[in-house]
């Protein structure tokens, strides 16, 4: 049992962009979808087409096929929180080459 002393470390993050949420695609056959019409772009884990396996860490707008820094900002932060280190490493690089203002910080 912890004490009330010890405060529990969470990682920094960048403060996330309002409504992303609505902007994303969130079925799996909607982001299969955008998959086949946009290709690997939109999603920095596109998955390997299997059953089972889905397009996770969307960066692109539902009707867009062009990676926005709303998009990197989000998948960055749930990378984080998953403690994926290879997405939060491809995200941060990928908002850099966007010239996103979170990149330059986190």
């Amino acid at each position: 049992m912890q004490s009330q002393d010890t405060v529990c470390k969470l990682p920094v993050m960048a403060k996330p962009e309002k409504g992303w949420t609505k902007k994303v695609r969130k079925r799996t056959t909607r982001r299969r979808e955008q998959l086949e019409r946009c290709g690997p772009v939109c999603y920095l884990e596109p998955g390997t087409g299997e059953r089972g396996s889905r397009p996770k860490y969307p960066v692109c707008s539902k009707n867009s096929c062009e990676p926005t820094c709303g998009g990197t900002q989000a998948a960055f932060n749930r990378a984080r929180m998953q403690r994926n280190k290879k997405v939060e490493r491809k995200a941060k690089r990928l908002g850099r080459k966007l010239g996103c203002r979170w990149a330059k910080t986190a």
